[in-house]
């Protein structure tokens, strides 16, 4: 018959955790830590698209993004790595349209990573390169859907992953023809 000092590795594991949580407990307002840092986070994200995209303000991305970011973006052949090679990205997509703004829908946020459901309207200033080439759309409207997951580091956006529907804007803006016309 098994003796007290035989109990399973996983009781002694939890005996472990819970005498862990007694000797440090969290502090009374740590739940209010967690919830003001996904507030803080979500402000973060926020100030992004309206401040750095809508506004055209790529000076606050030395406030807002890690010097060693990680960019995944659609028409990006690799990720774009390096807060210094993300600004030259974003001053060469924000080139191509005369006027864009961002709606916001969605902000969700847990720990680390806040999720963005999101639409932009532009209207293009000359041509647009899509995955499938370079496209004449000057003075063309354009709307579309996207997401945008981010992984925020002390305060900064540190990576963000960029989905949008660019099938949509191609047959928006006249590039793709549909069978329906």
């Amino acid at each position: 018959m098994a003796g007290p000092d035989d109990a399973p590795t996983y009781l002694a594991d939890n005996q472990e955790l819970e005498e862990n949580r007694i000797d440090h407990p969290q502090p009374r307002n740590f739940g209010e830590e967690i919830k003001m840092s996904i507030a803080a986070n979500k402000t973060t994200v926020r100030r992004y698209f309206e401040e750095a995209l809508d506004k055209r303000n790529l000076d606050v991305l030395d406030e807002i993004v890690t010097t060693n970011c990680i960019i995944h973006r659609p028409e990006a052949s690799e990720p774009i790595r390096g807060l210094e090679a993300f600004k030259h990205a974003l001053e060469r997509i924000l080139q191509t349209y005369s006027e864009f703004t961002t709606t916001i829908h969605d902000l969700i946020a847990e720990e680390d990573r806040v999720a963005c459901r999101l639409s932009h309207r532009a209207v293009n200033r000359n041509e647009w390169t899509s995955r499938l080439g370079r496209h004449a759309v000057a003075g063309k409207t354009v709307s579309w859907p996207a997401i945008a997951i981010f992984r925020i580091r002390d305060g900064k956006i540190a990576e963000e992953w960029v989905n949008r529907d660019e099938l949509g804007m191609l047959i928006e803006l006249g590039v793709v023809k549909t069978s329906r016309g």
